[in-house]
């Protein structure tokens, strides 16, 4: 048996986080999240091992051409030519209701371990390739919480294989050739945050034995519910249609393999509900205009639905516009890119925490990285 010392990884090791109650938290190899971290540590080694071997051995895979310079800058530019955007990276000032404003930031990255040509097509343009992604979510309440906390919202890492088909011209396609991609993914997600919701209070009042998230919940301190402990390991099957040129649709169905998302307060309290009551079918749907006009290239705009099981009580909205605007002066060879985003939400899941409570939030800032 392990014993370990109170340390957040971001990994959702949240659940050994309990030096405040002097207690030393003992983790056995059968513990969910344990077993999570050994198997993406073992398919990394083995997609590492995999992809040295393609790479090596297969001619038919795709080279990436070196670049000039030396070997250092050549490892560079390798390790960094792997890396992209996976989902939106922004930051924007955000309102919620019964909450402060935050400053919300999303910052989201994926490695590509590998690529090789798909098979079953004789285009150039068509992969098979595995990944890692990696995506984060934190509220920083600058000014508006004693002590200007900064909450960790999401921490999302995980292990993808991607299929995309060759494209073709929107004349020339066929019905099927409208799937772009098929994702497989098994993820892991937490908020890395401590406190167990199953905790009693101790002390000799009128609260003894009670749930300290009821009476939390009874006082109204959402701040509490910030820090409730939340993670879930699942799989994913990511669906890319482009329906015409410019207008995506992901289909995101997923199967969760455990949860920690027990509920003790509220209409919900150990009534057995969880992610799954809520977060059932993820679909997104992006468009975007390019509108060639000096100023306003290109508008983006998504909206993302989460289906839940119980209709619209138990559903949720995510939208957004995007609007790059170019700021150019003299003689239009230099100017300043403003690329501004809104964002809304609506219903339940908008924080792993208290993932059953449903908010309305309205955010204005600006989009790094999108698609």
């Amino acid at each position: 048996m392990l014993s370990y010392e109170i340390v957040s990884t971001g990994w959702g090791h949240h659940r050994l986080l309990h030096k405040s109650l002097k207690k030393e938290v003992n983790v056995t190899m059968n513990h969910p999240r344990v077993i999570m971290l050994i198997v993406l540590s073992l398919l990394m080694a083995l997609t590492t091992s995999v992809a040295a071997d393609v790479n090596s051995d297969n001619p038919s895979v795709v080279p990436t051409p070196a670049p000039k310079g030396s070997g250092i800058t050549n490892a560079l530019a390798e390790i960094t030519s792997r890396f992209q955007a996976f989902d939106k990276n922004y930051m924007m000032w955000q309102w919620t209701n019964g909450d402060e404003p935050a400053m919300e930031a999303q910052f989201s990255l994926k490695y590509k371990v590998f690529k090789t040509p798909a098979p079953f097509t004789s285009k150039a343009d068509g992969e098979f390739s595995a990944y890692f992604s990696y995506t984060g979510k934190i509220d920083f309440y600058m000014g508006t919480r004693s002590s200007d906390p900064v909450i960790n919202r999401v921490s999302n890492p995980a292990l993808h294989l991607r299929l995309e088909s060759a494209q073709a011209d929107d004349s020339d396609k066929k019905w099927y050739q409208h799937l772009q991609w098929v994702d497989l993914s098994l993820e892991h997600k937490s908020n890395g945050q401590v406190v167990d919701p199953w905790a009693k209070e101790t002390a000799v009042n009128t609260n003894y034995g009670k749930y300290l998230t009821q009476i939390e919940y009874t006082k109204g301190n959402y701040e509490y519910f910030d820090r409730i402990s939340r993670g879930s390991n699942y799989v994913s099957l990511w669906l890319g249609v482009e329906v015409w040129k410019d207008f995506l649709v992901e289909l995101i169905p997923k199967i969760f393999l455990n949860q920690e998302a027990d509920i003790t307060w509220g209409p919900y309290a150990k009534t057995g509900t969880n992610f799954s009551y809520f977060d059932l079918l993820r679909t997104k749907v992006t468009y975007t205009w390019f509108k060639e006009r000096k100023g306003i290239p290109e508008i983006t705009a998504g909206v993302e639905y989460l289906l839940g099981k119980k209709g619209f009580a138990t559903d949720s909205l995510d939208a957004y516009l995007i609007i790059p605007l170019r700021l150019e002066w003299g003689t239009n060879t230099t100017g300043l890119n403003l690329p501004l985003m809104v964002k809304a939400h609506t219903g339940p899941m908008d924080r792993l925490s208290d993932y059953s409570k449903s908010m309305n939030s309205v955010g204005v800032g600006f989009a790094f990285t999108y698609y």
